[in-house]
């Protein structure tokens, strides 16, 4: 961050999340048993971070716990560093996904706005339906959109080998007006 901080999360051998930082842009680290550890265990696929400058780490993760085979959430906590605070974790997609990735993981920006995008792969019929979804919050993760928004499948044909669009992107602009 503009702090001189720099953050990193891992998923430890405890099998939960831990997130770490630097004071010092990196010189020196806490300790290892001073890492902050959250989330659930042994649950998690995916984590991606980032930061604000205020000392908030904003987390999200593929998780699998709780849904059926073959099924994944995206979860999302800020953790406050000045306390080490975890806030409670949120579920940001409301479609049923299957092999789900998150592949654009988030943006935050100075006025409080994050933004959370994943990849969703579905294999159906000789082809792979891919579709973008996100999710995002004005209040720097506190409140969310009641539902995720999909910015369009593409359709990757393997018998035919193309790529069909079935929807125009058309949220981009919307996007980037929230950044």
């Amino acid at each position: 961050d503009n702090n001189g901080r720099a953050y990193v999360a891992w998923l430890a051998r405890d099998g939960y999340m831990h997130l770490n930082y630097s004071p010092d842009n990196g010189e020196t680290w806490l300790a290892p048993e001073e890492s902050i550890a959250f989330g659930p265990q042994n649950e998690v696929l995916d984590i991606a971070i980032a930061c604000d400058n205020n000392y908030n780490v904003n987390v999200v993760w593929v998780d699998d716990r709780d849904v059926e085979p073959n099924l994944s959430t995206i979860r999302y906590v800020t953790i406050d560093t000045t306390d080490d605070s975890v806030s409670p974790e949120v579920r940001l997609n409301t479609t049923t996904m299957y092999d789900t990735e998150v592949k654009t993981p988030m943006i935050v920006n100075s006025n409080g706005n994050v933004i959370v995008a994943w990849q969703t792969d579905i294999i159906l019929d000789r082809a792979i339906w891919t579709d973008v979804y996100y999710n995002h919050s004005e209040d720097n993760g506190q409140m969310w959109q009641v539902e995720d928004a999909s910015l369009g499948f593409i359709i990757h044909c393997w018998f035919c080998n193309k790529h069909l669009v079935t929807r125009p992107f058309v949220l981009t602009n919307r996007l980037s007006l929230m950044i």
